[in-house]
């Protein structure tokens, strides 16, 4: 029987792929990515914005550039907030640079802060 589940396998592999192309049509790869800020890691990203290594506005535009590029492939963006993002990335940015709170307290209070992310709405 498992020899059986094996050798099925690849075949129930061919003829979904071949299913999905007769109703959707041959699919599109993503654009690579060509921006390194998009390759790091949410903790490195923070820990760079918190050090200000990096301007968060810097991180949110590359964020917002690659959503924009990608959105024809995957359709996954519903609400486009970006301009908003932007605003909030500054004030991040201001934030830091004012430098009420130390590196630690910002690590310990907001670990994450300035890293963009998005969510689905259900």
């Amino acid at each position: 029987m498992r020899v059986a589940v094996i050798l099925s396998q690849p075949i129930s592999q061919v003829v979904l792929k071949c299913i999905y192309r007769i109703f959707k049509g041959k699919t599109k790869p993503v654009p690579a990515i060509d921006n390194e800020v998009l390759l790091m890691s949410a903790t490195k990203l923070a820990a760079k914005i918190r050090k200000q290594q990096i301007k968060c506005e810097e991180v949110m535009r590359a964020y917002i550039d690659r959503s924009r590029l990608v959105q024809p492939y995957i359709n996954a963006i519903v609400d486009e907030r970006y301009d908003k993002a932007i605003e909030e990335s500054k004030d991040v940015d201001t934030f830091l640079q004012k430098g009420e709170k130390t590196v630690e307290e910002i690590e310990r209070d907001t670990p994450l802060l300035g890293v963009p992310f998005t969510c689905k709405e259900s």
